[in-house]
C-alpha cells in the first residue's frame, strides 16, 4: 500500500492549526455538536460541520486557526483540550473525543468514510467572513500546564514507573476523560484536573492543587478519611 492508498484508507492526519470536536455518541452526538457550534458562532469562529451518512455524529472543523505555530507538540494539544472543553457544553462533556486534540486521523472531506464508505458531506459553515486566532488565556494554562509536568520529585520516579496516576484516580472513583477529570480537591462542575501518566504529576486549574503521584495518593486518601470520619 503506497502512501495514497494509506491516505485514502485511514483518512488524514489533523492539521496542527486545526481543532475538530466529535461527540462520539450516537443519541447525543447531534445535539451535542449542534449547541456546541451556537457556542462557537457566538464566540465568532468560523467553522465547518461535516458528516458521513451512518456515522454516530458529524464533525466540527475549526480550521486556520494563527498563533498555534509557536507551541510545541505538547502545549498544542493541551491548548486542544482545554479548547474542546471550553466550547462543549456540560452535558456532552462524557462523550466528547479528547484523544483527537492529539495526533489523530479524521476520514478526508468529500471522500468515502474509512468505516462508514459514505461520502463525508460539507452541511455548512458559520462565520464564513471571520478569521480564526487562538485565545491567549488558552495558550498560557496550555504552557503552564506543562511546565507544572516537569516538575517532578524525585522520590516519585520509581513509583510513577509501575503504577499510573489515573489509574489511582479511578482507583479513587474519579472519572476520568484523556487525561482530564472533575477535581475532587474543591467545587468541581468542569473537568479541571489534568493528569499526565508519563510523568506521574497532576494540576488543576481551578483550586491550583499540584504535585507528584505520591502526593496525589495522599491527598486522595486524606479526602477519603474524612468522609468516611464525617
Amino acid at each position: 500500500m503506497n502512501k495514497q492508498q494509506f491516505k485514502e484508507h485511514f483518512g488524514r492526519l489533523i492539521e496542527p492549526n486545526e481543532i475538530i470536536f466529535d461527540i462520539d455518541n450516537r443519541d447525543w452526538g447531534f445535539h451535542g455538536i449542534n449547541f456546541t457550534g451556537i457556542n462557537l458562532a457566538n464566540a465568532g469562529y468560523k467553522f465547518e460541520i461535516w458528516y458521513s451518512e451512518g456515522g454516530k455524529s458529524p464533525h466540527l472543523h475549526i480550521k486556520n486557526i494563527h498563533y498555534l505555530e509557536d507551541l510545541s507538540k505538547e502545549q498544542l494539544q493541551k491548548y486542544k483540550e482545554l479548547f474542546l472543553l471550553k466550547y462543549t457544553p456540560e452535558k456532552y462533556k462524557e462523550f466528547l473525543d479528547l484523544q483527537i486534540a492529539g495526533k489523530h486521523r479524521i476520514a478526508e472531506e468529500n471522500k468515502p468514510h474509512y468505516k462508514y464508505k459514505t461520502i463525508k458531506k460539507l452541511c455548512g459553515i458559520w462565520n464564513e467572513d471571520k478569521e480564526n486566532f487562538a485565545e491567549p488565556v488558552l495558550i498560557e494554562e496550555a504552557k503552564q500546564q506543562e511546565k507544572i509536568e516537569i516538575s517532578i520529585d524525585p522520590n516519585a520516579v520509581l513509583l510513577k514507573d509501575k503504577i499510573k496516576i489515573t489509574d489511582i484516580a479511578r482507583k479513587y472513583g474519579l472519572k476520568v476523560r484523556g487525561n482530564l477529570a472533575l477535581c475532587p480537591f474543591h467545587e468541581d462542575k468542569n473537568p479541571s484536573l489534568s493528569l499526565s501518566d508519563s510523568k506521574g504529576v497532576f494540576y488543576c486549574f481551578g483550586c491550583k492543587a499540584k504535585g507528584d503521584i505520591i502526593t496525589f495518593y495522599k491527598k486522595l486518601k486524606e479526602l477519603q478519611n474524612e468522609k468516611k470520619g464525617s
